[in-house]
């Protein structure tokens, strides 16, 4: 998927959207690696920000819809480096339903714990 870089940090999925979360083949390619990754034994799933600009409505539905599929399969998501563009209207959307920190390191070692 050219539009997602995935790693794996023992029982911590990393997803990294490379281009702007505006509805299109991006959003999908989120939905369907963050769906897969929670049928796998994980405790958490990761999703770095950083390279995400923009983020429309559709956008914003599909990251909520990947919350939902993380709560839904028992595994901790955490976001992070999120852009100064973004962190308003994420904060106001999706503050109250999941983690954000400013670093990687920091997000996986949440996911980690138990």
């Amino acid at each position: 998927m050219d539009t997602l870089h995935v790693r794996r940090h023992d029982t911590v999925v990393v997803v990294e959207p490379t281009a702007d979360l505006m509805g299109g083949v991006e959003t999908q390619d989120l939905i369907a690696t963050v769906q897969s990754a929670v049928r796998e034994p994980l405790q958490g799933i990761v999703i770095n920000l950083s390279m995400v600009h923009h983020v429309n409505s559709t956008g914003l539905g599909s990251l909520v819809q990947c919350v939902t599929a993380a709560q839904t399969g028992g595994s901790k998501m955490a976001f992070c480096r999120i852009t100064p563009n973004l962190e308003k209207k994420f904060g106001l959307t999706l503050g109250h339903l999941v983690s954000g920190f400013s670093s990687e390191d920091e997000a996986i070692r949440y996911c980690s714990e138990r």
